[in-house]
């Protein structure tokens, strides 16, 4: 059985979800409302925050949609830290263009506490957007974080 995931984080990484999820395949860009992206769970990995969708009216998140197997949900399930760091759920996205809604799994931080995110593991979600086209609202936010952390080293 096949499943779709909705990513916003580092797993908007094609080669960290190769390297996670043996068997994906990109759908391409989408976005998810009613939230908004934030780095609520510290990461000893990452040495600093990791990403979060929080909920928000009016907010939207942009990712990336993957179809995954059963086995790459299970993997996902097991590097997100599902369900003590990251609850995964039901919910769903529009494609890009707005046209289409898809039911997809996703994950949220179960205990939120605001933890700035490194450059490097910011700069998958800039460099993702940037090559996505997400537009240009949503990655001014995601610069806004950057400018953020360049400000504090």
């Amino acid at each position: 059985m096949t499943h779709l995931y909705f990513a916003y984080g580092s797993n908007l990484s094609t080669e960290q979800m190769n390297w996670r999820c043996k068997y994906n395949e990109l759908v391409g860009p989408a976005y998810l409302e009613g939230y908004k992206l934030d780095f609520t769970f510290r990461s000893t990995a990452w040495g600093g925050g990791c990403a979060d969708i929080v909920r928000k009216e009016g907010g939207v998140v942009w990712g990336l949609l993957y179809r995954i197997t059963d086995d790459g949900l299970k993997a996902l399930d097991h590097y997100e830290g599902h369900p003590t760091a990251y609850r995964r759920f039901e919910t769903s996205v529009r494609l890009k263009d707005g046209t289409e809604k898809r039911s997809v799994w996703t994950y949220e931080v179960v205990k939120k506490k605001a933890c700035l995110p490194t450059k490097e593991y910011l700069g998958i979600i800039l460099d993702a957007a940037n090559w996505h086209d997400f537009p240009k609202s949503y990655r001014d936010e995601i610069q806004e974080v950057w400018d953020k952390i360049s400000s504090r080293i």
